[in-house]
């Protein structure tokens, strides 16, 4: 077993001094990280679960304690370019991965995961923008084609988008204008005018 090659004290040790995050944090990196030299030694050991530290894949994706860091069998490299040839399946990662295609298929791109007959592969591509090649229907996700209400598909060597296009409303900023108060001067208030009330009586000292 792995436990041969990596002591559980030394797991153990490394996950109390862990003090990055919380302590579930801790536990699952100190884990995925023995379990990851565990898988480079040869033994893949499956330590997730739903209980500890799950991991939520998309519906079409499984989970897997091992995958390779080479892309996966696709029409990229079926026609079997350089950078294929020279990647190694030494070391793997977990994490969720797409479902494997039956015999004879294989993924449409590395972006791609639907799976298409191998003879897919040796068609002449759709359509070869900035030197991304795209076969007939395969979607064409860039920023510079369509918005995010349509969808864009390469049919017969051109881009078709599919889809309104998003509209957006302008609404004018409202404006409320408040009439400045003029101040009126019309003289003397009556409190200090000397006429006013009137002083018949003189003042003797």
């Amino acid at each position: 077993m792995c436990l041969y090659f990596y002591t559980v004290r030394s797991c153990v040790s490394d996950a109390c001094a862990c003090n990055l995050g919380g302590d579930c944090e801790c536990v699952c990196a100190v884990i995925g990280a023995y379990a990851l030299k565990c898988a480079r030694s040869g033994v893949v050991i499956p330590w997730r679960s739903q209980e500890l530290c799950p991991v939520q894949c998309e519906t079409c994706d499984r989970y897997s304690p091992c995958i390779s860091l080479c892309p996966p069998p696709n029409c990229d490299t079926y026609l079997d370019p350089p950078e294929s040839r020279s990647c190694t399946r030494e070391y793997c990662v977990d994490g969720c991965e797409p479902k494997p295609c039956k015999p004879g298929h294989v993924h449409r791109s590395a972006a791609n995961f639907t799976c298409v007959p191998e003879a897919v592969c040796e068609e002449k591509p759709c359509i070869v923008i900035e030197g991304i090649a795209y076969r007939e229907g395969e979607r064409i996700d860039r920023p510079d084609m369509g918005d995010a209400c349509q969808s864009c598909y390469c049919r017969d060597g051109q881009v078709e988008c599919l889809g309104v296009p998003c509209t957006y409303s302008t609404m004018e900023p409202l404006t409320t204008y408040i009439e400045e108060q003029a101040c009126e001067f019309t003289g003397w208030t009556e409190w200090i005018n000397s006429a006013n009330p009137a002083d018949n009586v003189s003042n003797s000292y």
